[in-house]
């Protein structure tokens, strides 16, 4: 007896189908292993933005190396024939990073899962298509080469959003492989928004339109091929030329435009929006051209080129115009700084010491070598030698001695600098480079930042260099106070934050709803973030809408509750004042006192001081005043505070009703001739007043005035390390007056 075996069952195709489902397991499986793998990492461990790029890059290129295997062993253009017989293969990719991510964020991290779900659909998802097509059109172009021509055309992806950082003046971009990336890890504020759809929508258009018209293409001649792929090439080029006019990115006429006010200088062009006075853009450029002559007098050099600096009007205009709302930028290979308008006085020296230093710098970014973080940032931080007011060693021993301490060959150790706290990293790698300019010279500093050898530079490695500074270290002498140490260090990284890129965007969502009075609202918006992220911002938030519903029972319960939470963190002495606060809005003044008398004790910084002893001036007079300051609005509190130094100077009330003064020059020179006079220096409070009565007048123009306050606050002599700031004041007031006249100043 006979039997007849079908074709279609014969062992070559047998095993070609096992093969197949060992191939496609195994392509799971290390999917599956990827992916867990991420859920290890800081950031990328939930269903979130980093999450859904990494597995954006890699579904493009998986995506595109199944479709040419397939094709290779097809030996056929029938695309739809992939999706037919791989399907299942197709499926997992799409199905096991989604799964991996939403279980694990649902059971385990506990982050809301709708922002996670909107980033998988609008990165990975999209990617992996676009992977598949453009391996398909590599494979339309050319069967033997298509591997290579799929390289290629994902390089061109690659480069063009490098060439836009690079040539444009943003850090953020929108790219095919990864959708969006916001620039710096410093902005936690990323959600899946319009853009990012609408820039997913084009790129849906474009893949589509391109794997049709190469359908249709298919029996061309190789010629007709070829003009098709350069036709894809100029698209491509015209696209990315008109993202700055779709709102994908930013190139210098669109910032221009958003700040259209310039002024001039010897050295600058200063950017700015409209709203301005020539005593406020004078003294920009000043203190521009200052910082630019005390770095050049310190490097060494004579560096006058032309540098732009854009300051913005705030966060949201930078982070939709650059990219990075929070963190100043330099780009030293554009010559161009960004900046805040609200704090850029305070930042606009470290940023131009990365343009100076761009001269001894390297190719193409013109940073320190190797691109070592450390090395640019803390020689830039050596040269700045400031951290709010103090000097980089007084900063560095406070860390040390307070256990917030950092390894140095840590630090030098590549993006192992962002894993530390910023202030950690920033002071100790600026403090290490300035001792090391201190003891061997600013030439060998310089050859530093080009070489990044320690071993070629000072003959000695890193490790013996460390243990030198660490011994200086040891015997460098301060007033120590663990609590302005705590104040300063004790935060935390985004990358041991819970959920940071949801808190961030519901975060702003809430304050919105503040800023709009709709109070409840808002609280709700604080609560949920609080239950996840145990965030001081969000509890933060509550506080203040309970504050503003007059709910201070509530508030105050609430702090009593969390206050432990946060003993070690920067955010406890104000938390400490808030609660404060709300006892004594429920009247209950000794429970206040306690709080207040507490903060006295710990003396974390001058202004919680000062705040305190505004409060207690107030209780003197009945707990009803106290009270009406504390819920007054900022004009308000700034005519309660003037009232108070109506028959004698209250020093501690000055700094507080300076930053409340209204944004009116006549008014604020009339408050500098009602008090610049009659100002004493005896102690530490009247010794700050003065100092900042002083930054007040050099705002103002009146330089006169702003000199004698600044020599009038040395009258009362801290330790030097405390002092610098008081002497850096001066500094700065006379080289105004010394050299304003030299100053070139045109205002467009």
């Amino acid at each position: 007896m006979s039997v007849s075996i079908p074709r279609n069952t014969n062992l070559e195709y047998i095993l070609k189908q096992v093969w197949r489902k060992k191939q496609q397991f195994f392509y799971s499986l290390l999917l599956l292993a990827f992916n867990l793998f991420l859920l290890s990492l800081p950031l990328t461990n939930s269903l979130g933005y980093e999450f859904s790029a990494a597995n954006g890059i890699v579904l493009f290129f998986l995506g595109g190396a199944l479709l040419l295997s397939f094709l290779k062993t097809r030996n056929t253009l029938v695309i739809s024939l992939f999706f037919k017989e791989r399907k299942y293969l197709f499926i997992s990719s799409l199905v096991i990073p989604f799964l991996v991510g939403f279980i694990f964020s649902l059971i385990i991290s506990k982050c809301p899962i709708l922002p996670g779900i909107l980033f998988y659909l609008l990165i990975p998802l999209p990617s992996f298509f676009f992977g598949i097509s453009t391996a398909y059109i590599s494979y339309f172009l050319s069967k033997k080469y298509a591997p290579i021509i799929f390289i290629l055309f994902s390089l061109l992806i690659v480069l063009s959003a490098v060439s836009e950082i690079y040539f444009y003046p943003q850090v953020y971009f929108y790219n095919i492989l990864i959708g969006y990336f916001p620039g710096t890890i410093y902005d936690e504020d990323v959600a899946p928004g319009i853009m990012l759809a609408f820039y997913r929508l084009l790129n849906f258009v474009f893949f589509t339109a391109i794997t049709y018209y190469s359908l249709k293409l298919i029996n061309r001649k190789p010629l007709i091929k070829i003009s098709y792929a350069g036709g894809i090439l100029v698209i491509l080029i015209i696209f990315s030329f008109l993202k700055p006019l779709l709102n994908l990115a930013t190139d210098l006429d669109r910032l221009n435009k958003s700040l259209p006010k310039t002024v001039v200088s010897n050295s600058f062009d200063i950017h700015f929006n409209e709203k301005h006075t020539s005593d406020e853009l004078e003294y920009s450029a000043l203190i521009h051209e200052y910082y630019l002559d005390q770095l050049n007098i310190y490097l060494e050099n004579n560096n006058r080129e032309k540098i732009d600096s854009y300051i913005f009007e705030n966060r949201e205009q930078k982070r939709t115009l650059f990219g990075s709302g929070n963190a100043d930028v330099a780009k030293p290979w554009l010559r161009q700084i960004y900046l805040n308008e609200t704090n850029y006085e305070s930042t606009v020296k470290h940023e131009l010491a990365h343009i100076i230093l761009s001269k001894y710098g390297t190719p193409p970014f013109k940073i320190a070598a190797g691109l070592n973080p450390a090395l640019t940032e803390g020689v830039a931080m050596a040269l700045e030698n400031n951290y709010n007011g103090y000097p980089l060693h007084y900063m560095a021993k406070l860390a040390e001695i307070s256990d917030y301490k950092a390894d140095l060959t840590k630090i030098f150790s590549g993006l192992k600098f962002f894993s530390i706290t910023s202030s950690t990293s920033y002071i100790k790698s600026g403090s290490f480079i300035k001792f090391l300019i201190e003891n061997y010279g600013i030439k060998k500093a310089k050859k530093l930042y080009n070489t990044g050898s320690f071993e070629e530079v000072y003959g000695k490695k890193l490790s013996t260099l460390s243990q030198e500074y660490n011994e200086f270290l040891k015997n460098y002498q301060i007033d120590f106070n663990r609590n302005t140490a705590q104040l300063y260090f004790g935060t935390s990284t985004i990358f041991k934050k819970y959920c940071p890129r949801t808190a961030a965007v519901e975060m702003k969502k809430g304050n919105d709803l503040f800023e709009e009075k709709r109070w409840e609202e808002a609280l709700e918006v604080f609560k949920k973030i609080y239950a996840y992220s145990k965030s001081p911002q969000s509890l933060n938030g509550m506080i203040n809408c309970l504050l503003k519903e007059k709910r201070y029972s509530e508030g105050e319960a609430l702090l009593e509750k969390e206050l432990p939470s946060f003993k070690s963190a920067s955010y406890f002495f104000y938390f400490e004042l808030m609660a404060g606060d709300l006892s004594a809005l429920k009247d209950d003044m000794r429970r206040a006192g306690l709080y207040y008398d507490s903060l006295l004790v710990q003396n974390p910084e001058i202004t919680y001081t000062n705040e305190v002893l505004i409060r207690k001036e107030f209780l003197k007079q009945g707990k009803d005043s106290l009270n009406n300051y504390l819920i007054s609005d900022a004009k308000s509190k700034f005519g309660k505070l003037l009232s108070l130094n109506s028959s004698e100077i209250k020093y501690f009330t000055l700094p507080a009703m300076l930053s409340l003064a209204p944004d009116d020059r006549t008014f604020q020179k009339d408050i500098l001739r009602m008090f610049a006079a009659r100002i004493k220096v005896m102690d530490n409070e009247s010794k700050y007043a003065a100092f900042k009565f002083s930054q007040f007048a050099l705002k103002n123009s009146e330089y006169e005035t702003a000199r004698q306050l600044a020599i009038l606050s040395l009258n009362f002599k801290n330790n030097f390390t405390s002092d610098e700031k008081y002497y850096e004041n001066l500094r700065m007031i006379n080289w105004f007056i010394n050299n304003k006249k030299e100053i070139s100043i045109r205002i467009n």
